[in-house]
């Protein structure tokens, strides 16, 4: 059964707030009572605004008063139904609801399906679109919002298994013409509609007599619904209603009173007023205590009332509980609101809350028996959490898959070898991607995933009977199939049974489904014969979705074969889709041979990474400054690393911990986070000891040294380096190892087809992990100053740079090691003699040496080298000022890349001041200080004193070089500053003030063009109306001559279709200029952009005539 929350509202006003009881129901029996209040708002008077808009614009199956109708836009309408919108929001979501609105997520899932009931007389209540409430729209999608009456009572009456549903349909007053279109109702399309019900039978009466529609009523063998369409009203204050039964007469519920009271006596469950205005007449007819009732709050457009019935009675005979039905419907009026705006705010259930949910199946009397789509729901692990919850729930993040899932894409794979090749660290998810040993076929984003393959069942081999996912561990396959089982529940009529594989351990997958499962699933001590045939009947039915999850978590030897030779008789018809990780799959991916696979892929970084971040610090900061963080250029291995979902949850977890602050840790801290978060994931599945950890960690990092010392394939693992360090794969250390995910099977090796290829489980922690196996530095640096060949230079190989910087960053080395390695970095002698010139003061090697002790100090921050490390570094970088010659010296450019990459890798506390003492020294160049500057910024954003620099430079330079330098920097280092757009503009006018046509010919000639070019779309996009971009390329159009004439022609006729601006210079160079080119330029910008330009025309003739005369 599914939940019912009733929202009961007390005396009060919009001025002083009302109070509020929630009550949550587990339908049949209660549950939970809290209190709230909704505090004052005005939106009432918002109501008022956006009803009389909405009354001028429409009138629809009401009786039309030509004195409302109206040509009015629409644009008042929709920008106030924003405004009701938004208001509405602020009020459900205020501080005074909010302990409501947490009861609520903490009773309710959003799996569930939920009956909310908002129980009030105030009519102003009862009209407003409470569904609109971002909680229903967003998270709940199995809720319907109902309206009702605080008194309330269960009428006695008599439901009778019947063959059909009996339906009493009056077709009313249909006249006069609507003055809006001159059209009649079309209330024969509702007629077309209810003939076609399945199992149906429908007595019509078409514009009756008062007598005839009462007559009908009385029927002895009773009605299940009562169907209205036609014109009708309600009372301003929403109390009383009327139906125009024909064009002479209107009746009220009370005058049907004593008909109605019996009809519901002998069955009536349902009325629908498929008409205009309808709150009035279903608050008196609930008064009666019939069971649901559905109207329209405002006037209905008749192309509206027409496509709600559709959608309604489609869904509803098909199955779907009333409530679902409604909503659905509802949200499929979306589709007809650039027509008719607001059409989704129309259709209202008013409910009886003493009556249970209401099916077609239920109006014939038939019972329903096992609600297995509700049964479902408590299989489901977690319930809406994400599975990596566990790590941090206890630091005060909650995951929750609504909030924070990011659809993943997901592409087929097919067998293709690979051959063994290198994987940059940087680009280590690709270990799992699509370069191993599959070609990517088809790529899809979730939503097309779910049309096209689980919908249409566009597939290869089962046409979307039979799908596998599989991915990494962490990649969110469980996540995906959380999704897939939401949209089993909301798209189809079928049940998702799922099933977490890891539980089921001795026993078979169908004994696992007869006994356990159904237990869980129904709430019941003992499973009954009768249960177990209702679950097989489903099965043979085909209206199961069997979900399993976590191939490779069963205790089965080859659990792939094991679910293939389960997967027969009844279990065989259901729909399948099985996760499971790459190994598993891999090692026995011939099994499931009929089986379409996919893949989940990784986050990209522009837009999925950020979004997940964002969703999980919702409000905070926190979310903000980490995207910034990751997006810094020496994070490209983090970027990396945290694709995979998992990986991203703990950073996240982390960068929560430390408030944002990773400055005063270290990256080796970081993983060392991360490693003992992977532990705890899998506690539960795969529990390890204090000393099991440390066994394991001990040899993955002799086996990520073994595999870094490789010159090729480093983080491609042979099964012989595996089994050498690990053992046999059935052994403990080893089995351990491949349970918790650390390493994974990723193919074979090429020239060895019969050797499997292990992989980490990312190359990142292969790094770290590697770094744990080191204890003394000179692994990476063992100098023999006799014999230099003899020596050990791991310094200087690449590889091996991310692994010495986590060396430095860990605990457990002691410092006095960590300043030795410093030392010996700082001091190295490359043996390439002296160094004495005034700009070269080391060789290259020397030079690579000191930057691998720049960048080491980065992770080691109290080293007593620290300060004379970063003042060396900024000074090779930035130069310094010579006081015997008074002048800024500045060193050799070809190590300014090396420089600049190690300035943001060492420790960024101690550059920043140094960057600082540069920009406020006297003799400092202006290039250099926009450089200085620039370096600043990357380090810190919107840094003050880099800003004024800046700033400074493009108040004070006479330089167009500087300018342009200064203006870029401060773009990129303060999007948005103002001072941004006063230097583009001190650009373009420096270039029409200071130099002659004819200079200005030959400066854009050359490189000029480009600067001048870039000053403009920079504008134009900041900016796009500053008059001076104009002024600019009318400039170019008059002055010039140059190549470049067509593109700044082009740039206007852009620029002039939305700004008049344009048009007036065109035709004031067209009246002044003498040049005929530049006439017949501008003309012709002119006509492009202004067909019709009286002025364009008028100078096209002349010279039209012109031409002629000369010929």
């Amino acid at each position: 059964m599914g939940k019912l929350v009733v929202l009961s509202l007390g005396e009060g006003d919009f001025q002083r707030g009302f109070p509020v009881t929630l009550q949550v129901w587990e339908e049949g029996s209660f549950h939970t009572s809290f209190l709230g209040k909704l505090p004052a708002s005005a939106i009432d008077s918002l109501y008022d605004r956006w009803q009389s808009d909405y009354r001028q614009k429409v009138s629809g199956r009401m009786k039309p008063n030509p004195a409302q109708v109206s040509n009015r836009s629409d644009t008042d309408l929709i920008a106030n139904s924003k405004l009701l919108k938004d208001e509405l929001n602020n009020w459900l979501n205020s501080e005074t609801f909010r302990p409501i609105k947490e009861k609520f997520l903490e009773k309710v899932n959003t799996r569930e399906t939920v009956r909310v009931i908002v129980q009030t007389e105030n009519p102003q209540l009862r009209r407003l679109p409470w569904y609109l409430w971002d909680l229903f729209v967003e998270r709940y999608r199995f809720a319907e919002v109902a309206l009702s009456s605080p008194t309330f009572d269960r009428a006695h009456k008599s439901v009778q298994p019947k063959a059909k549903v009996r339906i009493l349909a009056i077709l009313g007053d249909s006249s006069p013409p609507d003055p809006l279109t001159g059209i009649r109702l079309g209330i024969n399309a509702d007629k077309q509609f209810l003939e076609n019900l399945p199992d149906a039978e429908v007595v019509f009466l078409v514009e009756p007599k008062s007598h005839e529609f009462h007559e009908q009523l009385w029927d002895e063998r009773g009605w299940d619904i009562l169907f209205f369409a036609g014109h009708s009203s309600s009372q301003p204050d929403g109390t009383t209603g009327k139906m125009y039964i024909n064009s002479q007469e209107s009746l009220t519920v009370e005058n049907l009173k004593l008909a109605l009271k019996k009809a519901i006596e002998r069955g009536l469950q349902l009325a629908i007023f498929n008409s205009c205005d309808g709150l009035g007449i279903a608050r008196d007819l609930a008064e009666l205590q019939i069971p649901q009732i559905i109207a329209m709050r405002e006037p209905v457009p008749d192309s509206v009332a027409k496509e709600f019935l559709k959608y309604f009675l489609t869904s509803f005979s098909s199955g779907r509980v009333l409530d679902l039905a409604v909503r659905e419907a509802r949200e499929r009026l979306h589709g007809v609101e650039k027509e008719s705006p607001c059409a989704s705010w129309l259709p209202v259930i008013c409910q009886n809350p003493a009556e249970n949910p209401l099916t077609w199946q239920g109006l014939r009397g038939i019972a329903t028996g096992i609600n297995w789509r509700d049964a479902c729901l408590k299989t489901i692990p977690e319930r809406g959490k994400l599975t990596s919850n566990s790590l941090v729930a206890n630091d005060g993040l909650n995951l929750n898959v609504d909030d924070v899932y990011v659809p993943l894409g997901l592409v087929e794979r097919k067998q293709k070898p690979k051959p063994d090749r290198e994987i940059k660290p940087e680009q280590g998810s690709q270990l799992y991607g699509s370069e191993t040993q599959y070609e990517v076929t088809k790529t899809f984003k979730n939503d097309e995933f779910f049309e096209q393959v689980l919908k249409q069942g566009q597939t290869d081999k089962s046409k979307g009977k039979r799908i596998g996912i599989i991915g990494e561990p962490g990649s969110g396959k469980t996540t995906l199939l959380q999704r897939i089982a939401d949209w089993v529940l909301a798209e189809t009529e079928a049940v998702p049974v799922w099933v977490s594989l890891a539980d089921l351990g001795k026993f078979s997958l169908e004994d696992y489904l007869l006994q356990k499962w159904l237990k869980v699933a129904l709430n019941v001590a003992d499973v009954t014969l009768e249960m177990r045939q209702d679950l097989v009947t489903l099965f043979n039915n085909h209206q199961v979705w069997l979900l399993l999850d976590g191939a490779d978590e069963m205790s089965a030897g080859n659990p792939l074969d094991e679910i293939k030779s389960q997967l027969r008789g009844w279990m065989a018809e259901a729909r399948v889709v099985l996760t499971c990780r790459y190994n598993v799959w891999d090692a026995g991916k011939n099994t499931l041979a009929d089986f379409d696979v996919y893949r989940n892929l990784d986050f990209d970084e522009e837009e999925q990474i950020p979004q997940f971040i964002r969703s999980v610090f919702q409000q905070s900061d926190l979310g903000e400054r980490l995207c910034q963080k990751l997006a810094e250029s020496e994070n490209a291995r983090l970027r990396d690393t945290v694709k995979n979902p998992l990986r991203l949850t703990l950073l996240c977890l982390a960068w929560h911990i430390r408030q944002g602050d990773f400055t005063t840790k270290t990256q080796a801290d970081l993983y060392a986070q991360f490693t003992e978060a992977v532990y705890e994931w899998k506690r539960e599945k795969f529990p390890t000891t204090s000393q099991q950890r440390r066994e394991l960690n001990k040899a993955l990092a002799t086996l990520a040294l073994r595999g870094m010392e490789e010159e090729e394939s480093r983080f491609r693992l042979r099964q012989g380096w595996v089994r050498e360090v690990l053992g046999e794969t059935d052994e403990p250390l080893c089995e351990l190892a491949l349970q918790l995910g650390w390493i994974n099977r990723v193919g074979v090796a090429a020239e060895r087809p019969e050797e499997q290829v292990y992989a980490f489980y990312h190359p990142t922690f292969q790094e770290y992990f590697a770094a744990l196996g080191v204890d003394d530095w000179r692994y990476f640096l063992h100098y023999v100053s006799d014999h230099p060949g003899l020596g050990t230079y791991r310094i200087f190989e690449l590889q091996w740079k991310q692994v010495i910087l986590l060396w430095f960053g860990q605990e457990d080395v002691r410092h006095e090691k960590k300043e030795g390695f410093i030392k010996a970095l700082v001091d190295f002698d490359d043996g390439c003699g002296e160094w004495k010139f005034e700009k070269i003061d080391r060789g290259l090697y020397k030079y690579r040496a000191f930057f691998l002790a720049a960048a080491g100090i980065g992770e080691f921050k109290t080293c007593s080298l620290a300060d004379a490390i970063v003042q060396q570094l900024v000074k090779e970088l930035f130069g310094c000022f010579n006081i015997e010659k008074q002048e800024w010296l500045d060193f050799i450019y070809l190590i300014e890349n090396d420089v600049g990459e190690t300035l943001l890798q060492t420790d960024r506390k101690r550059t920043i001041e140094e960057l600082c003492r540069i920009l406020k020294h006297p003799h400092c160049p202006e290039l250099i200080r926009i450089n200085a500057a620039d370096a600043l910024g990357l380090l810190a954003p919107r840094h003050p004193q880099a800003i004024f620099e800046l700033v400074r430079a493009i108040e004070t330079t006479k330089d167009e070089n500087i300018l342009k330098e200064a203006v870029d920097t401060l773009e990129k280092i303060a999007p948005g500053h103002p001072q941004v757009i006063t230097g583009l503009v001190t650009f373009l006018k420096a270039t029409g003030e200071q130099y002659t046509p004819r200079e200005i010919d030959r400066r854009l000639s050359n490189t000029g063009h480009f600067r001048l070019m870039w000053a403009v779309e920079r504008l134009e996009k900041i900016a796009p109306d500053h008059s001076q971009v104009i002024a600019t390329l009318i400039s170019l159009i008059e002055n010039t001559k140059f190549t470049y004439r067509k593109e700044v022609a082009k740039k206007l006729e852009n620029m002039g279709r939305i700004n008049p601006q344009v048009i007036a210079s065109l035709v004031k160079v067209i009246e002044t200029t003498d040049d005929y080119d530049t006439r017949l330029d501008a003309i012709e910008i002119l006509v492009e952009i202004d067909p019709g330009n009286p002025q364009a025309i008028t100078e096209l003739i002349k010279i039209i005539g012109v031409a002629n005369a000369s010929h």
